[in-house]
């Protein structure tokens, strides 16, 4: 539970001041009742790709409007500073409205009720700290005599009454909270009156009635509280809609169903208020409850030793480190028992729960004790069937519960309708607020402060943008000040916000803990305006003291954050129950800690994407049979390890899940012995409230029917279970009813409003007929019992994940049987009639239960099934007790079910026993059929016909059919999208996915067509956050709306956070979709490359395949398809004569795109293309292209000869042997080797593809059929990419895993050193796997390096004896798994002003060498380094950018470029130059200042045409050399910096813009150059100055263009990655 308690320092009275913050273990008490104290505060990341659509109470809007979550600022990591177009709530006249609506229900307005008292509302008293706010919540024995008395002084309750604030308080104030109170009375006064709270209890045994009558309900809570909340729900969500709906229009029936719907998929009022917190209801109002019962008689709550208690750990949610630095001795964990009502009352106010609601409650109390207590005793029955004023547990409920409960919610109101919410806090913050200097310096300060004092969350914010949080806590701030009217209350814009936000920072991650340390801090940073906002407002008439600002701010800070982080204490929960499960399948499973932390990873990243996990099969089998060994009821226990666990989760029709139900009973009763099975069916999702269910609670019950005569055939117990299913035409009985006449099988699916209804086949109904071993008689009694107890309405709970439909059976013990018929069917009578008994003999029930139990044991043993007697169960539960012993594990056990079930003669009745609740755990359900019932005085106003019964009549689907149908899009600039995108299509071939870019399916009309279920996007940003250009298409495009209503969809972005607008295309695209109805596979994923993109991608794409096939479901597929594993690829050479002897080197002359070189020239001194070389190439523009300055040039490489030839050289085994097989190559292998090659690559071939049986068209990169060699040049990408490593030598492992035949020792050597890389790739940790495979890149940069290395193993044939084996990796087999040569971009460096026919490009010539020695050559710049002009042809295009110059020429310019980075400012000077050649008046044109950077003099790029241009006034160049001799290293940012104040003096201008092109690092640097430049040139903080260029990038005049292939790539990477690794620590440097 998180505790802040606050203790405020008065600089006046020089006291310390310090913050406690303790753990918060979301005690329900706590939780969101963020009544402890500082509930969790919001750190307010960079949020623009983390909000989706608003809710239909108007989210969006609040969304747009939000300067927490503003779609177009986030991009920019800005944040507008008001926030009342949000916070719009209901006003007092709509409250005003909606209570005439309601009417007072014939209760008298004048009902006089107990008001809670006042909040002190004089300011100047300074009794008050902040802790003050927190007595009422939490009392921490450690703090206790720091806490205030409750009892205000006699003067101060004087000063309430008086209302002395000068006049202030106007009714109008008071408005609001006037109309809550009338409602809150009108509602106490009913719970007065009808249900009993003004008499109180009316006999003085009433509170025991009561006390046992929880403690009953607590034997089976599990059942009682999923009731209770269900039902409260359905009635609230019932009586909402009857006041909304209009008189006659719609009947009972048909709003009861309504609101079953909206409870089942969440949508229900209390659904809606309590947010993720719906999903703890239960525990909840158990809680709740229990704290109420136990205020009825405290003396008897001293245990004197332990008692059954289930609240025990499943009620503590949280766990893990203190906060503020507490170590875990300093931790205390609060469970439900430990809060009262009034904090429970406190929860539900702060969620929106208004006074009615409560008489709904109270209604769902009664009905729940009446229907879901067990064993209830005539004393319990007799109480409930009373009137409800006279009632005990009425009156208890009305009283003890509901009042309080809605006082407190009226005390929260009259806490916030004070002078000090509604006049000075919004005074205090407007002062603030109102300067931008302050509120710059707020949120600077705060992190400073924060990061600083509390070290450790440094690393929660390695990829935080410090500034942009810096700007988001003023508007925390903010949102604070406005949220006063919008506490309390749910369905507005302000609660969606929050609801959003809460998502957000779950998804983002943020700890728990860090709430109350931020809400902390900010207290303290403000604490010095409070003590100024004292002494000015002295004089005022609502004068405020600087403790009243602080306990203001702090209430307002726990009532907001405490909807906001919830998701997240929810998600951690989830977490933890996980962690704990595994841990114990570890220790079960004897896993090494390896494979448990890989799990465990999984498993946290599933949670975090989808919020849940799925299990796989075997920790499947082991958790159910866990829980087995953990349940403290079952005394067969003993046979835990050998349960058969069926996963059947991949089943998704009700026909297939009842014939598992027949395949289940088959199993079971297949052997000479009960066989102990479960049958696990898909567990309960998030978005559900009930899950799939059987409302049977058993396989096989026996129908219940009462007599005209009041008599009953058949069993009792299932009495009104069979009326439900007649009256509701759900099923016919037999014509002549019997005493055992087999009840169908009723399933419950989710979204089906009616439930399905089987018959079990007689042949799988197994029944004993009950026969006497030396009594015939007995057998014409005709009794009979099912020989298999298939229990139905269990729910298995591993792990935090719910399955609540798994059938489990084991045997019965034969008193079970006994206790069945003497109690419900009552056969004493007869019995004894049959046996000849005398009826009057002392202890003939004795008697009898010991002939009827001889009587099952014998008919159970002669008809052949297992059975088992009291004396053998308990004598085989306390061996298991010894082996669980033996095993260091002590057995929970409850003795009313063990040794009350064996008797006072078994070794067991003396055992002492200890009932503790060990996870995981079986749980009881509640009856969901009676839950969902309609109350009889409506219930069959519906006629039978409007159900329409829904059988099993139509055709069973099979598994096959229903398999999922899959679209894998990508949006590919540079191939590693698509190639993630193959990567999944190939390991989903299995469900045959369909995978094509996103231009090709633009509008989504293939969703449709296709009856697509799963859509899986990958997509990567390209320049300015612009789509791919095979993206382009759909992006522009529109989507019919609805359209993907029902598919579910996962898009993971991929980009670098080098770069500005990061995974920019991919944010757009995850919200198209969802404009479109996509339903949410996984969370929208973000990969950054400047981190790495080889771990995450892989860890997305194997979640993905995971929740779209599940291994179960992959085998279930395989083996109804009898399908092999083995994919074959095989080449089809066909004949092409007119060949040359060399390879032809491919011309773009032919493509429609092409474009004329007419220059080529070196424009460094000395260049060499071989070393070091940047060069100025420009094309004719075909007719009609054009380009504006600033655009980009998209430009098709061609593969040289040379690395042809290489490809070729590694499969000349099997390219000559083809030449061979063809006969008519003129050219002789021996004699010319190179030339029968290059003849061999001349020849078109095509490659098909045989799998499942089936052949088809290899998916490759190019267009079939083609010659060898022009696939190689134009098509395949030969560079070797990291995320390819893992790929690569995953298949080579695949290969290599036996040795053949034949390997010499050369092989043998080559296997072991590829089985090292495997090693280096999959087992490494993580953090030395990116070093790995680093290392590998360095050692093979391309395919034909690795190929070259280990093709005498991979690529040659094999020899045996005299036959030949294939190559292992034939040559199909490489070229279709070969990813595509893609275009690059290069800056276009000209102006189409200057000449609108030619369009240039500034290309820097890339020959570098790895760490390993090995040489590489950039493809596309060394191609273009080598064309002819007037002679080749490139196959090129324009691509349209977003980068401009300048407006106008009076606009003052600063442009910063190194290297090549001048390409594109050359264009915008050019324009320059020609505009103030044209221009009159030149004194008018804006300054512009160049920094240019470069090696020395001799790599001057442009040199005289800056000269010359400098000469015309054009610009005024700054240049830094870091290679010239005798010279200091410089670089641009070094520029900046020296001509800071003329640097400042340029951005502070109104109309300056700021350009720079080249290397990310570069434009970080420069970045910050400009801010020091202006903090200390321009006044301003940090953050101001970060919020300045900010806003300049806003108005479009700091642009950037990012273009170009560092030459140190890979060390310039990690560079940034250490920098950004660090975050918080590297922003916090700056200030040092």
């Amino acid at each position: 539970m998180v505790k802040l308690n606050l203790f405020r320092k008065k600089k006046k009275k020089g006291k310390e001041l310090k913050a406690i913050v303790q753990k918060n273990a979301e005690s329900p008490v706590a939780v969101a009742m963020g009544s402890s104290a500082a509930d969790k505060i919001a750190l307010f990341p960079d949020v623009s790709t983390d909000v989706k659509k608003a809710d239909e109470n108007g989210g969006s809007d609040a969304l747009k409007n939000s300067p927490l979550v503003n779609e177009k600022d986030e991009l920019k990591g800005e944040c507008p500073m008001g926030f009342s177009s949000v916070v719009k709530t209901q006003q007092p006249a709509n409250e005003k409205n909606e209570l005439k609506e309601e009417s007072p229900m014939g209760v008298s307005s004048d009902v006089k009720t107990q008001q809670p008292a006042p909040r002190r509302e004089q300011f100047g008293k300074q009794r008050s700290k902040s802790i003050f706010l927190l007595k009422t919540v939490v009392r921490p024995e450690s703090y206790e005599d720091e806490l205030p008395e409750e009892k205000e002084p006699a003067e101060e309750k004087k000063d309430k009454e008086t209302n002395d604030f000068g006049g202030l308080e106007s009714p109008k104030l008071k408005s609001g909270t006037n109309i809550y109170r009338k409602e809150a009375n009108r509602v106490i006064g009913i719970l007065g009156e009808v249900y009993g709270a003004d008499t109180g209890f009316r006999n003085i045994g009433d509170s025991v009635v009561v006390t046992e009558g929880w403690n009953k309900a607590l034997a089976f809570v599990t059942s009682w509280n999923e009731a209770m909340a269900a039902r409260w729900r359905i009635e609230v969500a019932f009586r909402q809609l009857q006041e909304k709906a209009k008189a006659g229009s719609d009947t009972k029936c048909r709003l009861y169903q309504e609101a079953l719907d909206q409870v089942e998929t969440n949508a229900d009022p209390i659904a809606k208020m309590l947010g993720t917190r719906v999903h703890h209801l239960r525990t909840l109002i158990t809680g709740l409850v229990d704290a109420a019962v136990r205020t009825l008689s405290p003396n008897t709550q001293r245990i004197q030793r332990e008692a059954y208690h289930p609240m025990s750990n499943d009620l503590l949610l949280g766990d893990g480190e203190g906060a503020a630095g507490g170590t875990k001795s300093e931790l205390r964990h609060f469970a439900l028992q430990e809060g009262t009502v009034k904090e429970y009352g406190r929860l539900f106010a702060r969620c929106g729960v208004q006074p009615k609601h409560w008489l709904a409650f109270a209604d769902a109390f009664l009905w729940t004790m009446r229907t879901h207590v067990p064993y209830a005793d005539e004393t319990d029955a007799g109480d409930l069937d009373l009137p409800n004023n006279e009632c005990a547990h009425s009156i208890f409920c009305a009283s003890h519960i509901c009042q309080p409960c809605i006082k407190e919610s009226l005390q929260l109101r009259e806490e916030l309708d004070t002078p000090l919410f509604k006049v000075g806090v919004p005074r205090f913050w407007k002062r603030i607020a109102s300067c931008p200097m302050v509120r710059a310096s707020i949120g600077e300060s705060f992190y400073r402060e924060l990061l600083t004092n509390n070290p450790r969350l440094l690393d929660y914010f390695v990829k935080a943008d410090v500034d942009s949080l810096s700007l988001h806590i003023v508007a925390l701030l903010d949102l604070l000040v406005k949220s006063v009217e919008s506490i309390g209350s749910w369905g507005n814009r302000f609660r969606s916000v929050l609801d959003h936000l809460g998502e957000m920072h779950r998804r983002l991650g943020i700890p728990t803990f860090s709430f109350p340390i931020v809400g902390g801090q900010l207290l303290l940073l403000l604490q010095p305006h409070f003590d100024e906002e004292e002494t000015l407002t002295a004089e005022e008439e609502v004068p405020v003291s600087a403790e009243d600002l602080e306990e203001a701010f702090a209430t307002l800070y726990l009532e907001v954050m405490s909807i906001v982080y919830h998701p997240m204490i929810q998600e951690e929960k989830l977490v933890k129950d996980a962690e704990e499960f595994f841990n114990t399948v570890a220790i079960e499973l004897k896993w090494s800690p390896d494979k448990l932390s890989k799990r465990l990873l999984e498993v946290k990243l599933e949670i975090s994407n989808t919020g849940t996990y799925s299990h796989s099969s075997e920790e499947l089998e082991i958790g159910a049979r866990l829980c087995w060994r953990n349940s403290a009821k079952c005394i067969g226990r003993i046979a835990w390890n050998t349960l058969e666990v069926r996963d059947c989760r991949h089943l998704e029709t009700p026909a297939e899940v009842f014939e598992e139900v027949k395949e289940h009973l088959r199993i079971a009763t297949g052997g000479t012995n009960i066989q102990s099975v479960m049958t696990v069916f898909k567990p309960k999702s998030i978005a559900e409230t009930w899950g799939l269910k059987f409302w049977s609670s058993q396989f096989v019950r026996y129908a219940g029917y009462k007599n005209e005569d009041g008599t009953i055939t058949g069993d009792p117990g299932n009495l009104e279970f069979t009326d439900y299913l007649l009256e509701r035409e759900l099923w016919k009985p037999p014509e002549k009813k019997t005493d055992f006449d087999v009840l169908p099988l009723v399933l419950k699916v989710p979204g089906v409003r009616k439930p399905y209804v089987y018959q079990l086949p007689q042949e799988f109904v197994h029944e004993v007929h009950i026969e006497h071993p030396t009594c015939p008689a007995i057998k014409d009694l005709g009794l009979r019992w099912a020989s298999v107890p298939a229990i139905s309405d269990f729910n298995m709970n591993l792990g935090g994940i719910d399955y609540q439909c798994c059938p489990f059976n084991g045997w019965f013990v034969s008193i079970e049987v006994v206790r069945n018929l003497m109690e419900r069917y009552k056969v004493q009578d007869r019995w004894a009639d049959a046996m000849g008994l005398d009826k009057t003999q002392k202890m003939l029930d004795m008697r009898l239960q010991h002939e009827i139990q001889t009587a099952v044991l014998h008919s159970f043993e002669d008809q052949g099934f297992t059975m088992v007697d009291p004396e053998q169960v308990g004598s085989s539960f306390f061996v298991h007790c010894k082996r669980e012993r033996d095993q260091g594990r002590e057995c929970p056990a409850q003795w009313s079910w063990i040794g009350g079930l064996v008797g006072p003669t078994n070794v067991t009745w003396h055992k002492e026993m200890r009932d503790f609740k060990v996870l995981p755990q079986y749980e009881y359900c509640a009856e969901h059929w009676l839950t969902v019932k309609p109350p009889d005085e409506f219930a069959l106003l519906e006629s039978a016909s409007e159900l329409d019964l829904q059988s099993l009549a139509k055709e069973k689907e099979s598994v096959l059919g229903a398999r999922p149908r899959i679209l894998i899009v990508y949006g590919s600039e540079t191939g590693t999208a698509e190639a993630a995108a193959s990567r999944l299509h190939r390991a989903l071939k299995l469900l045959k996915p369909s995978l094509a870019c996103l231009n090709d399916v633009a509008g989504l009309n293939i969703v449709k067509d296709k009856r697509i279920t799963h859509l899986v996007a990958i997509c990567s940003t390209f320049n300015r956050g612009e789509f791919p250009g095979n993206a382009k298409i759909f992006s522009e495009s529109d989507i019919e709306p609805d359209i993907l209503k029902g598919t579910k969809v996962a898009v993971c972005a991929l980009g670098s956070s080098l770069y500005p607008d990061f995974c920019k295309a991919g944010i757009t695209l995850e919200r198209k979709l969802a404009d479109a109805g996509a339903q949410t596979l996984a969370s929208f994923t973000k990969v950054d490359d400047a981190t790495g993109t080889d771990g995450p991608l892989s860890d997305w794409t194997q979640l993905i395949q995971r929740l779209i096939l599940p291994p179960k479901l992959e085998d279930i597929i395989r083996s109804n398809l009898n399908v092999q594993t083995v994919t074959k690829h095989n080449i089809d050479w066909q004949k092409q004569l007119d060949v040359t002897e060399e390879v032809k080197r491919y011309t773009h002359v032919d493509s429609p795109d092409c474009m004329l070189c007419v220059c080529n020239d070196e424009l460094i001194k000395g260049g060499d293309v071989e070393d070091r070389s940047t060069r100025k190439i420009s094309f004719k523009l075909p007719e009609g292209v054009k380009y504006v300055a600033g655009d980009h040039l998209s430009v098709r490489p061609l593969n040289s000869i040379d690395s042809v030839m290489r490809f070729a050289r590694i499969y000349k085994d099997e390219l000559l042997e083809a030449a061979a097989v063809a006969g008519d190559c003129p050219f002789n292998a021996a004699d010319n080797e190179d030339a029968m090659l290059a003849w061999q690559l001349q020849q078109p071939f095509s490659i098909k593809t045989t799998e499942d049986g089936e052949t088809f068209d290899a998916n490759l990169v190019f267009e079939t059929p083609a010659t060898l060699g022009e696939a190689l040049q134009t098509s395949i990408d030969l560079t070797l990419h990291v995320s390819q490593v893992a790929d690569y030598i995953g298949l080579i492992k695949g290969l290599i895993t036996k040795e053949m035949p034949g390997w010499d020792n050369d092989k043998q050597k080559l296997r072991k050193r590829l089985l090292q890389l495997h090693n280096m790739v999959f087992e490494d940790s993580k953090q030395t796997r990116e070093s790995s495979v680093n290392k590998i890149l360095s050692e093979f940069p391309t395919i034909l390096d690795f190929l070259e290395t280990f093709g005498p193993l991979l690529c040659t044939e094999t020899k045996q004896g005299e036959d030949k084996k294939e190559a292992l990796l034939p040559l199909a087999d490489i070229l279709s798994v070969l990813p595509r040569l893609n275009a690059r971009s290069y800056s276009i460096s000209s102006s189409p002003n200057d000449d609108p026919s030619i369009v240039s490009i500034t290309v820097g010539v890339v020959n570098v060498k790895t760490s390993a020695g090995v040489f590489i050559k950039g493809v596309c710049s060394n191609y273009l380094a080598r064309i002819q002009p007037n002679e080749d042809f490139v196959s090129c295009g324009i691509r349209t950018s977003s980068f401009r110059g300048p407006p106008k020429l009076s606009s003052p310019v600063i442009m910063v470029g190194a290297g090549t980075g001048l390409a594109p400012m050359m264009g915008f000077l050019a324009d320059r130059a020609l505009e103030l050649e044209s221009c009159v008046d030149t004194d008018k044109a804006g300054k512009c200042l160049l920094y240019f950077g470069c090696r020395n003099t001799d790599d001057h790029i442009y040199n005289s045409t800056i000269t010359k241009w400098n000469k015309s006034n054009v610009l005024e160049p700054n240049i830094a050399f870091s290679r010239k001799p005798s010279t200091p290293k410089t670089y641009v940012q070094d520029l900046i910096e020296q001509d800071s104040k003329n640097v400042c003096q340029f951005l502070l201008q109104p109309e300056t813009c700021y350009y720079i092109c080249g290397d990310a690092r570069v434009a970080d640097f420069c970045f910050e150059a400009c801010v020091k430049a202006l903090r200390a040139h321009g006044n301003m903080s940090r953050v101001a100055a970060v919020q300045h260029i900010k806003q300049m990038r806003a108005q479009n005049r700091w642009q950037y263009d990012l273009w170009g292939i560092i030459v140190h790539f890979n060390e310039a990477k990690h560079e940034f990655k250490v920098k950004k690794e660090a975050g918080a620590k590297h922003w916090l440097k700056r200030f040092t």
